[in-house]
């Protein structure tokens, strides 16, 4: 049950640090929570198990990496596709120089492919709400203007 409940407050905590676009602290957390996982007493067991199905399995965990990091690459793709389009909404006059570049947003790219999986629920959930609110907002104006012509 404590690691259950270890677990839940570490995905919660990484998510929320990935969503404050705090990198550093995100990676420290991860990093902290290899080790606790390996020298707290009630975890250890599933740290040696784990590292057994690493050992017996390098194979199938080559894969699971490669499967990993090859959709943080799509996934940082679809990340910095709605950067750019948001901007475009924000600044529809603004010149091509004042954009974004990768250059200058390489720790957010790497950010997104590195910790896509907490991200990516957040934006699932996010993306639609943003619509949802932007449609009725819009709604309510239209009919606020027919209230004020009447």
């Amino acid at each position: 049950m404590f690691e259950i409940i270890g677990i839940i407050v570490f995905v919660i905590i990484l998510t929320i640090l990935v969503e404050c676009e705090q990198g550093t602290e995100s990676t420290v957390l991860v990093i902290a929570g290899c080790i606790a996982l390996y020298y707290i007493p009630q975890t250890s067991d599933t740290a040696q198990s784990i590292l057994n199905f690493v050992l017996t399995n390098p194979g199938l965990v080559a894969g699971m990496i490669f499967i990993y990091i090859t959709c943080g690459i799509v996934y940082a793709f679809v990340k910095w596709y709605y950067l750019i389009k948001d901007f475009q909404k924000s600044y529809p006059s603004a010149p091509l120089s004042q954009y974004p570049t990768a250059n200058r947003r390489k720790g957010d790219i790497i950010r997104w492919a590195s910790y896509w999986i907490f991200n990516f629920w957040v934006t699932l959930i996010h993306r639609p709400l943003i619509a949802l609110v932007e449609r009725l907002e819009h709604s309510f104006d239209a009919l606020t203007k027919k209230i004020v012509k009447k």
